[in-house]
This record gives C-alpha cells, sequence and structure tokens, in this order.
C-alpha cells in the first residue's frame, strides 16, 4: 500500500470515529422524534395532500370519491402555508452562517440560491399569498379599505399568481441542492473506494448508508424539479405540465423518500453537504 493509500486509510478510520453513530432508540421513539417537529409535521401533511391528489385523479374511484380527495388535498396544502411560517427565519439564518467564505464560487452561489431564493424568496412569496388568502376570505363590505388598498395594487385577486411564482423558487433550490448532493455523492464513493482498499469494514458500512440516505434525498430532489414547475406554469391559469395522477405520485415518492432520510438521520450523522465537511477532507 503506497504512502498516499495509507494516509487516506487512516483518514477513513478517523471520519468514523468522529461520526460515529449516536446510541441507539427504539423505532417508535426514533418515529415520535421525527414526526414531533415542525418538519414532521409539514412531511405528514404534504404526504396526504399528495396522496389525495393522486386518488382524486383515480378513474377507479366514483365522482363523489374523487371530488372529496380533491377538497382533501387542496385543504392539507392550504395548511402547510400556516405550518411554514418560518420558513423566511429559517433562510436568512442560511444566508448568514451557512455560506461558507472560502468555498469555491460555485458553491457558495448554490448555498445563496437555496437559502435566499428557497428559503427567503420562496416564503416570502407564499405568506403574502397567504395573507391576500386570508383578507379573501373576510366580507368584503366588512373591508372596504384593504379591498381597495390591494385592488389598487393590483393584488386583490393575485393570491394564485403569487403562490405561482414562488414555486420558481422551489425549483433554483432544488437544482441548487442536486448540484451540492452530486459533490457529495462523488466525495463519498471516493471515500468508499479508499475504505474497500484499506479493508475497513467499518467505515465501509456507514458510507454505504451514507450514500443510501443521499440517494434517498436526490431522489426526493429530482421529484421537485417537475413538481416545481407544474405549479410555477399555472400563473395566470396558465397550462399544467404534469397529468394529475404524475402530481401525486410524484409528491408521495418525494415526502416518503425525504422521510426515511430523516428518520435514519435521528440514529445517524448525515447532512446533505458532505462535501463540504472537514470530516470529509
Amino acid at each position: 500500500m503506497s504512502s498516499s493509500e495509507k494516509s487516506e486509510s487512516g483518514a477513513v478510520k478517523k471520519n468514523s470515529q468522529e461520526l460515529a453513530e449516536p446510541p441507539s432508540k427504539p423505532s417508535l421513539q426514533l418515529l415520535c422524534s421525527t414526526l414531533n417537529t415542525l418538519w414532521g409535521s409539514d412531511r405528514v401533511l404534504r404526504s396526504i395532500q399528495f396522496f389525495s391528489r393522486l386518488l382524486a385523479s383515480s378513474p377507479e374511484l366514483s365522482a363523489e370519491n374523487r371530488h372529496l380527495c380533491e377538497v382533501i388535498g387542496r385543504s392539507f396544502s392550504q395548511a402547510r402555508y400556516i405550518n411554514r411560517l418560518y420558513g423566511t427565519i429559517d433562510g436568512l439564518e442560511g444566508v448568514v452562517y451557512d455560506i461558507p467564505r472560502n468555498a469555491p464560487f460555485a458553491i457558495r452561489l448554490a448555498k445563496f440560491l437555496i437559502h435566499g431564493v428557497g428559503g427567503i424568496g420562496y416564503h416570502v412569496l407564499e405568506h403574502t399569498a397567504l395573507a391576500i388568502m386570508i383578507v379573501r376570505r373576510c366580507d368584503p363590505e366588512k373591508i372596504p379599505s384593504i379591498k381597495a388598498a390591494l385592488q389598487r395594487w393590483g393584488l386583490w385577486d393575485k393570491a394564485d399568481d403569487i403562490d405561482a411564482l414562488a414555486q420558481w423558487c422551489w425549483f433554483l433550490e432544488a437544482l441548487a441542492k442536486l448540484y451540492i448532493a452530486s459533490l457529495s455523492y462523488r466525495r463519498i464513493k471516493n471515500q468508499i473506494a479508499v475504505a474497500m482498499a484499506a479493508g475497513d469494514k467499518a467505515a465501509l458500512k456507514r458510507l454505504v448508508v451514507l450514500r443510501r440516505m443521499l440517494l434517498l434525498d436526490m431522489i426526493k430532489l429530482g421529484t421537485d424539479l417537475p413538481l416545481s414547475v407544474h405549479y410555477a406554469r399555472m400563473y395566470d391559469n396558465g397550462p399544467s405540465t404534469l397529468p394529475e395522477r404524475w402530481v401525486g405520485i410524484l409528491g408521495v415518492l418525494g415526502s416518503v423518500s425525504q422521510f426515511l432520510v430523516r428518520y435514519k438521520q435521528q440514529s445517524q450523522s448525515y447532512s446533505l453537504d458532505l462535501c463540504l465537511s472537514n470530516k470529509f477532507a
């Protein structure tokens, strides 16, 4: 074994020790820990939203049941607006603290797209649409000045269009995350090759788990791209790009994939941007 291979082997062993798995927890406790967060509750709402969309597009169901599923999906979609009120602050925190100053420009740009566009931009637009939706639920005769102001600004009936614009922020965020994930995948692939050459079974086992989690995250991001374009194209009642059944299938697939990652993350140190971690240098 060459000196460079020995040093890489030592780095893999060190990485394995530094990223040792936390003490194991019972499966039910892991499930509760995953669900008992804002993110967890949002994933539950998202899963119900898209599963309802899937059922609503199923010709096997009666027209009455399809309509009921459509309304359920729309209701849970709107419930997620409230659940994501933290998104703007979360994005601001990412812009301030999660953009590495010494990283290459491409990585810094990707991080800005994730936090600045996907975090701040998306949620500001979404919150604006939510505020208009709430106002529109009021009796217009009882809020004449507010209605007049929104009409003067051209916003009175633009909640859906503002929400559609927000989906382009989602699209850019997904692209940026896929770029970061591809770099992480390449680094994990190289680390796996080093671990195999060194015969380090412990490190190899852990790296394979990380690769599996990363691939699940990439599946979720892969479903985000067509879904975001589909919803963004609805601006000004534009044509959809996906059949309703595929909207449901992709939404459910993405939700399940990401939930599996977060469930495993309760007992396994993992991050999408492993390529930026010193532990994988």
